[in-house]
């Protein structure tokens, strides 16, 4: 489906592959619920090898995006096209204690 909520553990890492060929009108940004960027933990690896992390991950466009989750969050977070509003999706973390 479009745009489908994403469950995580906390201290786990995703992974997000911005290679799609419609991904360049398309800028990727992982975001808080208060629709912040959220840069802890996040690392970019572009198409020619060249790593970001931080803020410079933010409305990448190629390559893979990983987040490694801080062990000390949960809630939601939100994944978001920052071109399209429309283009957002729920990322739920939860502790593996919660479980």
């Amino acid at each position: 489906t479009e745009d489908p909520v994403i469950y995580a553990i906390n201290g786990t890492t995703i992974a997000f592959d911005l290679n799609d060929s419609s991904m360049g009108s398309h800028p990727f940004q992982i975001e808080t619920s208060g629709v912040s960027q959220y840069n802890e933990g996040v690392v970019d690896v572009d198409t020619d090898g060249t790593i970001s992390t931080g803020a410079n991950t933010q409305r990448k466009t190629q390559g893979t995006l990983y987040w490694k989750i801080p062990s000390n969050i949960s809630g939601n977070y939100a994944y978001q096209c920052t071109v399209h509003s429309a283009m957002r999706g729920t990322i739920t973390i939860k502790q593996i204690s919660a479980i």
